[in-house]
């Protein structure tokens, strides 16, 4: 599709219509929004997307479904208060920006260890408690920001993290140590 597709409406329970999809090229690329989905099954044969925005889908447990995503810019997963981690995002192999922002059940960062990052941006996750399943991330010409994450206490899996961009890592109370960056702040 040399377009966008927005997928809307807590009527839609599947994404099986989408099976025949392999590219989707708009500038704003695919936006699954405020659905009863609760996994990403019909989303297997693409292999090309801009974008991924996957915003206020409360019953979404899983994201496994992405199949071999050859190119994309960024990702967005927001709002999405099942969703327990992210696997399936190892389908891409590299991405300008991915923002993780206000999923209230993710306990775990998995899904992304293989991944070429640009920008990495973890918000308002109130259920995450480490970096697990993230090593070995490498984030490349881009930055960290780590923001008011209330149960985080651990990072240590970014000891081997290679970073050329900004760190902003605040607001994360339970957090008590950033001994992780020693690699890079040296």
């Amino acid at each position: 599709i040399p377009g966008d597709v927005f997928i809307t409406g807590t009527g839609i329970s599947n994404l099986l219509g989408l099976s025949v999809l392999i590219e989707i090229n708009g500038i704003d690329g695919l936006h699954i929004t405020n659905t009863s989905i609760t996994n990403l099954n019909g989303l297997g044969g693409l292999t090309q997307l801009t974008a991924l925005y996957i915003v206020d889908n409360t019953l979404l447990t899983s994201i496994s479904d992405l199949g071999t995503i050859s190119s994309a810019a960024s990702v967005t997963i927001e709002n999405n208060d099942a969703l327990l981690n992210l696997n399936g995002l190892d389908a891409f192999p590299s991405l300008t920006q991915v923002i993780i922002w206000n999923n209230a059940s993710l306990i775990s960062l998995q899904g992304l260890s293989n991944v070429l990052i640009g920008h990495l941006g973890v918000y308002y996750n109130e259920s995450l408690t480490s970096f697990s399943g993230l090593a070995p991330l490498t984030i490349l010409n881009g930055g960290l920001t780590i923001f008011h994450n209330p149960q985080l206490q651990d990072i240590s899996q970014l000891s081997s993290l290679t970073i050329s961009g900004s760190i902003d890592i605040s607001q994360n109370t339970l957090l008590s140590s950033i001994a992780a960056l020693n690699n890079i702040l040296s």
